[in-house]
């Protein structure tokens, strides 16, 4: 059984929500992609423990049957990103 189509394109967005099994990146192109820790490639600075919400990641979004993914996942800034919804503590 295929589970996807890959698109041979990579892409850049930021972590979005990063549970314990899964995640979801949101690419420069404003859709969220479920991926999952064994996407995330050895070429990433961090290992899984470590990634963020608001870190910069590039992948390759695939379209699947249960919605969007990424996979070749690379963290290439282990920094967060200001994703902006957030109050910021400047007192």
């Amino acid at each position: 059984m295929s589970t996807a189509m890959a698109a041979t394109t990579t892409k850049r967005g930021v972590i979005e929500k990063v549970m314990p099994n899964f995640g979801f990146i949101r690419g420069e192109d404003g859709i969220s992609r479920f991926f999952l820790p064994s996407a995330v490639s050895l070429l990433s600075s961090v290992s899984w423990s470590a990634v963020q919400n608001g870190m910069n990641a590039q992948f390759v979004p695939i379209e699947h049957p249960r919605g969007p993914r990424a996979i070749e996942v690379t963290i290439f800034n282990p920094s967060p990103v200001d994703l902006g919804d957030e109050a910021s503590d400047d007192e």
